[in-house]
Parts: C-alpha cells; sequence; structure tokens
C-alpha cells in the first residue's frame, strides 16, 4: 500500500470515522460538544475530517486551515473554549494515527510519513486558530468597550434639537474625552442647538472637569449649540468657589427640570398641564 492508497481508503471511510469521533467527544465530556445534537455533531465532525484527509496529499496544505478558518471566529465569539478545539483535533488524530497504525503495521515508512504529515498539518491549523480566536477575543473586547462608553456617556434626544447627557462616574482625561467626542457626534447627528449636561451622578469636580466642561462648551458652539449645565449640588458648588475655577461661560440651572425647562424656554416653549 502506497500513502495515495491509504488517503483513498480513509476518505471511503470518512462517515465511519465521523461517527467514531462524534462518541469520542461526547465520552470526553467537553463543554463545547456535549450539549450537541449528534446529527449537527456528525456534520461537523466530517467537515473537519474530510479537510484534514484531503490536506494529507495537499502541498501546501490549506482544506484543514481553511475549514477552521470559517468556523473558528464564530464558535470564539459564541463562548467557545478553545482547550476544547485543540482537544478534539488531538482526538481526531489520535483516532485516524490508531486506524492507519493497524492498516501500516508491516510498512513502517508509510505508518511515519502518515504521523508526520498529521502533525503539521494539525500543528499549522492550531496555530491559525489561536491567531483567530485572539482576534475574535480583541473584537469582542472591543465590542464591550465601546458598549460601556455608551452607557458612560449617553446622548438622550428630549425633544426637536434639544439632547441631554448625563454624566454619572468620576471624570478624568481620558473619560472627559470620551464625553466630548459623544456630544460632539451627537449634535451632528441629531442637529441639536441646545445640549444639557446634567452632573448630579458626577462625585466631584475640581478644576480639571470645570476645564473639560468649558472645553465640550466651547466645541459645542462651534457646531451651533449651547450648553446647559445641571445637577451642581452644595458641595461642588462650594469645591468650585474653593478652586476658584471659572464656569462663567456656561450656563447653569440647578437641576435636570429647570434645565429642560429653560431649553423649552429657548425655543418660546413651555411645559403646561393638560386641559381636561
Amino acid at each position: 500500500m502506497n500513502k495515495h492508497e491509504l488517503v483513498e481508503m480513509m476518505t471511503s471511510d470518512i462517515p465511519t470515522f465521523a461517527g467514531q469521533l462524534a462518541t469520542l467527544l461526547v465520552q470526553h465530556q467537553l463543554d463545547t460538544y456535549s450539549s450537541i445534537p449528534r446529527e449537527i455533531l456528525l456534520t461537523m465532525a466530517n467537515a473537519a475530517l474530510t479537510a484534514f484527509i484531503q490536506d494529507m496529499l495537499t502541498d501546501p496544505a490549506h482544506y484543514f486551515n481553511d475549514y477552521w478558518s470559517s468556523v473558528a471566529p464564530q464558535r470564539a465569539e459564541s463562548g467557545v473554549k478553545i482547550d476544547d478545539i485543540f482537544t478534539a483535533i488531538f482526538v481526531s488524530v489520535e483516532m485516524l494515527n490508531d486506524f492507519v497504525a493497524q492498516h501500516c503495521s508491516d510498512n513502517q515508512q508509510l505508518y511515519s510519513w502518515w504521523l508526520r504529515r498529521g502533525y503539521e498539518i494539525s500543528h499549522q491549523s492550531m496555530l491559525a486558530i489561536s491567531q483567530l480566536f485572539a482576534a475574535a477575543r480583541e473584537r469582542i473586547i472591543n465590542t464591550q468597550n465601546a458598549r460601556l462608553r455608551e452607557l458612560y456617556t449617553p446622548i438622550i434626544p428630549l425633544y426637536n434639537g434639544i439632547l441631554a447627557s448625563p454624566l454619572v462616574g468620576a471624570i478624568d482625561a481620558y473619560r472627559a474625552g470620551q464625553v466630548m467626542e459623544s456630544l460632539l457626534t451627537g449634535i451632528s447627528q441629531q442637529q441639536a442647538d441646545v445640549v444639557i449636561i446634567d452632573i448630579t451622578g458626577v462625585p466631584m469636580v475640581d478644576t480639571d472637569v470645570a476645564n473639560y466642561l468649558l472645553m465640550a462648551t466651547r466645541a459645542a458652539r462651534l457646531l451651533g449649540a449651547n450648553i446647559i449645565l445641571v445637577g451642581i449640588s452644595a458641595e461642588i458648588a462650594q469645591t468650585i468657589v474653593q478652586l476658584g475655577a471659572d464656569l462663567s461661560g456656561i450656563t447653569t440651572r440647578a437641576n435636570l427640570q429647570a434645565g429642560i425647562e429653560y431649553a423649552l424656554a429657548m425655543r418660546g416653549l413651555e411645559i403646561a398641564p393638560c386641559k381636561a
């Protein structure tokens, strides 16, 4: 038997291998595979084994790598453990190695070729999977960070041309940049001319924070919008006075309600009770 005959024989037995592999994966109690219905697991095993065996006579090998490149990102994003995938590859290779060992007991050269080639293919694919998982995890982290930034610096439409931006938590240079970016993007997208910044949830306002607010006000004015600052507590007001921070360039109101009333008044509107 030569390597072409061996690969041809194994190709014809792929459905049998897929059944054996599906059983082995369940026996290993891997979280990723134990909950998958057997029919789906058989389909996955069939595709992976077909690609692996095709690569035995392909130079350079790419089918197995292409298979994992097509499925690894989605599995990474769905929370699949990379260790489970590596274990599945090891189990697959060992199963095929056992088959070859039984049928090539009198041909050590052919068996050695199979082992060497199988190692090259699996090692190459595991490296690619590691890179794909790392990239997918980075995308997940970036997406989560973006969502967190949106939560930290929300821009809420209140009325035509009037936005509100309630800030919660400490404001440092990095956070101030996020606030500025969200603020200017919101003004541009919503074509707003009034933005109410509510700092009720900001625990401390120092000179730096005051400067950030002034910068935001100036930037908003460049886009044709006015800033109304609300939610200044007695403690924060006292701190601002003690620091000598200059907020004279910012319109202030006591709370969000007063800020909304002022913003509506700028448009000649007012909040009135409904008539019965």
